[in-house]
């Protein structure tokens, strides 16, 4: 990541350093890019130059607090990475759901796929999935 790019992103996120340039505080809500950025960039400036950087890891999660900002960033993208997931399954339920009580009064899966807006195959797919 380029110079600039850092700075933008410690303008944007309000990342700031002590005297120390250890990191201090973080406010905002990074995207997924911006939070693979972010890691690189910490690894680059603090990391490389590091005497623990070959060593043990558990002293980077336990005792720096760098080490710690990229545990917790890392974390965060695999949270997302499967929050993302239980979110289209509990849509694709509650379709499944509306779909039912329309089959049940007679509506094609077409007319049901189109109303809920949705592709017959897809909504076929995912009602076999629950047995239904």
């Amino acid at each position: 990541m380029g110079k600039m790019e850092s700075i933008v992103l410690r303008k944007r996120y309000h990342i700031q350093y002590n005297k120390d340039n250890d990191y201090t505080e973080e406010i905002g809500i990074m995207n997924k890019r911006e939070t693979r950025i972010r890691i690189l960039d910490l690894q680059d400036q603090h990391c490389m130059g590091c005497k623990h950087y070959n060593g043990v890891r558990t002293y980077c999660m336990d005792d720096c607090k760098i080490g710690k900002e990229i545990y917790q960033l890392g974390t965060g993208l695999i949270f997302d990475e499967k929050d993302s997931k239980r979110k289209v399954k509990l849509k694709w339920d509650s379709i499944c759901q509306q779909a039912l009580v329309l089959r049940n009064k007679g509506y094609t899966y077409q007319k049901i796929a189109n109303q809920l807006g949705c592709h017959a195959s897809s909504l076929r797919k995912q009602l076999n999935q629950r047995g239904l």
